[in-house]
């Protein structure tokens, strides 16, 4: 028998007892990601977000981002994210993110 084994190192998803399993978007915090482009469509306007690794997303109003938060608006230069959280006396808040779109060369 050999003395040292090989391991298995198996993805695993991010779980959080209170969120449950995170997927998509939700892996995601607002501070993570930059916008890079906002397109206004016929059915609604849509924002391209991109990640550290330079990856690309795209997004529009009414999906969830990060643990708590869902996208509210998409504006002309800015996303608006509301998160919830819960208070120490178990009071529920609401907090509203803004996203901006920055020019080129800021």
């Amino acid at each position: 028998m050999p003395f040292i084994k090989d391991k298995v190192v198996q993805e695993v998803d991010v779980e959080v007892e209170e969120y449950g399993v995170l997927t998509g978007m939700q892996r995601f915090e607002p501070g993570q990601l930059t916008v890079v482009a906002i397109v206004q469509k016929r059915k609604g306007p849509i924002a391209m977000v991109q990640d550290s690794t330079g990856k690309g997303y795209l997004i529009s109003p009414g999906e969830k981002l990060g643990r708590n938060g869902v996208i509210e608006e998409i504006t002309g230069n800015m996303i608006l994210v509301k998160q919830q959280y819960k208070m120490s006396s178990g009071a529920v808040r609401h907090r509203v993110v803004k996203m901006l779109l920055k020019r080129e060369g800021e």
